[in-house]
Formats: structure tokens, sequence, C-alpha cells
């Protein structure tokens, strides 16, 4: 393969990798979700809900870039790109290539980011059932 399309997969290898970390911290929190405290509970909402936020920019960016490829996905005619090879339009194509990993990346990078959101939103969620148990011990 070439060098700008194995760069290209390890960068798409090592951004796989942190969504699979972070996927399995997540399972962890939840595994220990119920032996933790509420404040500690609380902590690491309050973590999630940081970094989520840093993370809104990124989300639109990511979104922005999946809506405009899919656009240009729409307006590309395989015969076009047929024509393309036959005329070897190296340029158009290249810039094809360099739009479709643009594309792969924001795809992984608004997955990750979707994984950030699903952290906070099961932290959310077991505090709040915390919450309602210790309000029904407390009735």
């Amino acid at each position: 393969m070439s060098e700008k399309i194995d760069q290209f997969c390890e960068n798409l290898r090592v951004q796989l990798t942190n969504v699979e970390s972070h996927l399995t911290k997540v399972g962890e929190s939840i595994k220990a979700a119920p032996q933790e405290a509420q404040a500690t509970i609380r902590a690491k909402i309050d973590a999630a809900k940081a970094q989520h936020e840093q993370n809104m920019q990124k989300i639109a960016d990511s979104r922005a870039t999946l809506e405009e490829r899919v656009q240009e996905k729409k307006a590309e005619i395989d015969t076009q790109i047929q024509e393309w090879k036959t005329n070897r339009e190296i340029s158009k194509l290249e810039h094809r290539a360099d739009k479709a990993e643009s594309y792969a990346v924001a795809a992984i990078e608004f997955a990750a980011a979707a994984t950030a959101e699903a952290d906070l939103a099961t932290l959310e969620a077991i505090a709040a059932r915390l919450e309602a148990e210790e309000a029904k011990e407390s009735a």
C-alpha cells in the first residue's frame, strides 16, 4: 500500500483504539456504580459534563463534515468517477480520496464524542436511580 494509505489506516486505528478504550471505561463505571457513593457519582457526572462541553464544538464540526460529505456523495456520479479514471484526472481523484478520508475521520470523531455523551447519560441515570432509592428509603 502507499505511504498515504498506511498513514491514514494508522490514524484510524489509533482513533478506534481510543473509542474502544473509552467504551471500556464506561463499562467499568457501570459495573462499579452500584457500589459507589452518590457523591462519587456526582463528581464523575461533573467531570463528564466538563468533557462533554469541550466536545460540543468537535461534535458540531464533525456533524457538519458528515452532512457536507453526504451531500457531496449524492452529487458524485459513478460515471463521472469512471471518467476521471479513464482521463487520468489525478487531482480530482486525489481530492475525492482526501474528502473520503476526512469523512472517515469525522465519523470516528463523532462516534468518540457520542461515547462521551453516553458516559454522561449513564452516570446521570445512575445518579437519578440512587436519588430515587434514597428518597424511597427515607419515606
